[in-house]
């Protein structure tokens, strides 16, 4: 899981407006479940995508790591 996140945030920017699209609302589903607000502004500029990106690969590291 870590390693596909890590695809899509290091490839994040060469994909299309659709591609990206399904990424921000997939990324938009997953903070509504977990009760987080990332304001109506989230997906507009890469970087923000992409830094949630990186946050969801680091706790999916320290899950891991805890487990192990």
């Amino acid at each position: 899981m870590a390693e596909l996140v890590g695809i899509l945030s290091s490839e994040y920017r060469q994909l299309d407006k659709p591609s990206k699209n399904v990424i921000v609302e997939f990324l938009k589903s997953i903070a509504r479940k977990f009760g987080i607000d990332i304001g109506v502004d989230f997906g507009k500029e890469d970087a923000d995508v992409i830094d949630m990106l990186n946050v969801i690969i680091g706790l999916i590291i320290l899950i891991i790591i805890d487990n192990e």
